[in-house]
């Protein structure tokens, strides 16, 4: 993983909307072009959870922290264990697995990312909301911002106007999708405006 990013709400709806609603397949790219190729692997990634993404030739798969192969190259595009799951593509088909490279679950929505506190952010036409770990949406497609949860809440928005940034509304839910506080930007000062802290996941 890179660095966490610090961006401020006009520059996160560009990175948000590049980053989530134009990749509709899948939403993870491919992992780490920027570290360097080994004799074997051409593309690695970090560990996380034990195990580590690794692409040779056109396939990725997992290795494990004694360098085993854990769960075949076989996919054209992956992501990091994250909540126990990683999500893995072939051709435009996308779904997660767990570490025994069991299918868990195969989500009918236009993109998803990655589980945090057992709920994942998924996109269907222009809106996200939130699915639980057997593919059920439990938040509705409802905002146009969403952020994976952490201690309990995740940092949501929505506007009513396109490309205003006054117009945005944002605040905290619960996993029941229950706002605990929100506030419209545009009462808000350019000082009070919230800096939205995201992981940055690499790309290529």
């Amino acid at each position: 993983m890179k660095g966490i990013v610090k961006v401020k709400l006009s520059a996160m709806l560009l990175v948000m909307a590049i980053a989530f609603i134009s990749t509709r397949s899948l939403a993870y790219p491919a992992i780490a072009p920027s570290l360097e190729k080994t004799s074997s692997a051409q593309k690695v990634s970090q560990f996380t959870e034990g195990l580590a993404a690794v692409k040779v030739g056109d396939k990725w798969g997992y290795i494990d922290t004694t360098g085993k192969i854990a769960i075949a190259l076989q996919y054209d595009s992956v992501s990091v264990f994250s909540d126990g799951l990683a999500q893995v593509a072939i051709d435009s088909e996308f779904w997660y697995i767990d570490k025994t490279n069991k299918v868990v679950i195969k989500p009918q929505v236009d993109s998803a990312l990655a589980f945090s506190e057992g709920l994942a952010e998924i996109l269907i036409g222009d809106k996200f909301g939130y699915m639980d770990k057997t593919g059920k949406i439990v938040i509705a497609p409802q905002f146009d911002i969403a952020l994976k949860f952490s201690e309990e809440l995740a940092l949501v928005a929505h506007s009513n106007e396109t490309d205003r940034i006054d117009a945005i509304e944002w605040g905290y839910i619960d996993k029941s999708g229950k706002y605990i506080w929100n506030q419209p930007i545009k009462e808000a000062s350019e000082r009070e405006r919230p800096n939205f802290e995201y992981n940055s996941y690499p790309s290529g």
